[in-house]
């Protein structure tokens, strides 16, 4: 998974979480956050982030994470909210910071980043790939595809192009993945439920 992280550009006076939070609180709907669309998992982020501290900011719908990052630097928005990986190279560049990481543990690509839980709020997500196949595929051809893929991902070159990219590679056979999805529908459910329910966008 590449963790998720929440961004702002370099010139912005927010500082830390506690900063963004602050902010928002004392400036309600006026806060400009944007996400590469709606129920995207930054989208559901954000809308955590707002329900745990009782917040409202004005989220901002993107087609995809090019777009909603490039509204931040040119001053479209005031935070995004984007996988640590994708916000890469303009942190490298200097040209953004990021407040917090979406993650159990702070990350070797963002030294000093501190996560949002050591922080105060407990919000762990972030982009997730897997590999799928059809229904009904029979479990010597899983097996083997699920072998071949391990190889791969854990193999030295692979490893070493998600480095230059600062990309993490947490590699899951099929039955952890498997768990692991169950687990991301069942906590994120009640908010999809929540946010369909009741139109809300923001």
């Amino acid at each position: 998974m590449d963790p998720g992280s929440i961004i702002v550009r370099a010139d912005n006076p927010l500082r830390t979480l506690a900063d963004l939070i602050a902010e928002a609180r004392a400036r309600p709907g006026a806060l400009r956050v944007s996400d590469p669309g709606i129920l995207s998992w930054e989208h559901l982020a954000s809308l955590a982030l707002q329900k745990q501290h009782g917040l409202s900011v004005n989220q901002i719908h993107y087609q995809g994470s090019a777009p909603a990052q490039l509204a931040l630097l040119a001053g479209e928005t005031d935070v995004a909210l984007v996988a640590a990986g994708t916000a890469m190279a303009q942190s490298r560049a200097g040209a953004t910071r990021t407040l917090a990481l979406l993650d159990d543990q702070e990350s070797a690509f963002l030294p000093g980043v501190p996560t949002a839980a050591s922080q105060g709020t407990r919000i762990v997500t972030g982009s997730a790939r897997g590999f799928v196949g059809p229904a009904g595929l029979p479990p010597t051809v899983g097996s083997t595809l699920a072998e071949a893929l391990a190889r791969a991902i854990t193999g030295a070159e692979h490893q070493r192009k998600m480095q230059e990219l600062g990309l993490p590679v947490r590699f899951m056979p099929p039955a952890e993945f498997s768990a692991y999805w169950s687990a991301e529908e069942a906590k994120l459910a009640p908010l999809v439920r929540e946010v369909v329910g009741s139109g809300r966008a923001n």
